[in-house]
């Protein structure tokens, strides 16, 4: 292999490798990591070779292989203060030693987040969370206790089941189906939502609506409010004297036109891939 196959000033190979040459030094790294420095190409050469041919040459990133797809973990933004509220997500691992898009070379795990405190903004993206940032502290990222995730709900696809019809079913493979899973919204969030687009906000008791009608009202929602984001809504504490401290709210601006577009594009992809479903629930 050529060393110019594997290595670049412009960014890292499918190795994790990139190099550099500055002042008549040549500077390798990994994964963003500096590795070495040499006094010639042929030593830097030698070095990214043998980085490859020894995997078990970890970057000892802080929270790196502490995590396997499948677990839940719980990650936070900032280091809890006292004074302050804590900034953090609680989602599944679907990918190791992902590379982050904003951050070219830094590995971590990505995570379909489900919880997000002080507020909701995350809820059903994947985000990237890092393995190590210049900030760590030794809680940063934990395995998530089972009671973390609030109750919720997110939209369902349903239709009529074949032999009776008055039971409602959903079609084979869309369970587990990542590509049309829907946002999972608070039930707070689930009722602001459902009113805006005048639905009942009591979702427990409102029956399927029909797809074609909700991506209807969801597209004219989305129409009549065009540079007319929803207003942020600031975070709440309420203390209560011996007892647990909740925080409550806060939502970004805009974080309504996020949710009805979000929905709105899911139901269409819904719609495409599995035609035979006629209603979305909210459960």
């Amino acid at each position: 292999m050529r060393f110019n196959e594997f290595n670049s000033d412009r960014g890292m190979n499918k190795y994790g490798l990139a190099a550099r040459n500055k002042d008549g030094k040549f500077y390798s790294y990994r994964h963003g990591k500096l590795t070495g420095t040499f006094d010639n190409m042929a030593d830097l050469q030698k070095h990214q070779h043998d980085l490859i041919k020894d995997e078990s040459v970890k970057e000892g990133l802080k929270f790196q292989d502490k995590f396997k797809v499948g677990d839940k973990i719980k990650a936070y933004d900032f280091e809890p203060m006292p004074d302050r509220p804590d900034r953090f997500v609680v989602g599944t691992v679907t990918k190791v030693d992902a590379e982050s898009m904003s951050q070219p070379g830094a590995l971590g795990y990505h995570i379909k987040v489900e919880k997000e405190e002080p507020k909701e903004r995350r809820i059903g993206q994947t985000i990237f969370v890092p393995y190590e940032t210049g900030m760590d502290h030794d809680d940063r990222i934990t395995v998530a206790e089972d009671d973390v995730v609030e109750e919720g709900a997110e939209m369902i696809a349903y239709h009529k089941h074949p032999e009776d019809d008055k039971l409602w079913t959903f079609p084979k493979d869309y369970q587990n189906d990542e590509e049309v899973e829907s946002p999972y919204m608070s039930n707070a969030s689930m009722r602001t939502f459902l009113d805006a687009l005048g639905y009942n906000a009591d979702f427990e008791d409102q029956s399927p609506v029909p797809a074609k009608e909700f991506i209807a009202r969801t597209t004219q929602w989305l129409q009549k409010n065009i540079d007319k984001p929803s207003a942020y809504e600031p975070t709440t504490v309420d203390k209560t004297p011996g007892g647990p401290t909740i925080y409550s709210g806060g939502r970004d601006e805009g974080y309504m036109n996020q949710m009805v577009k979000a929905h709105n594009e899911i139901a269409r992809k819904v719609l495409a891939k599995y035609p035979e479903v006629t209603h979305f629930g909210f459960n």
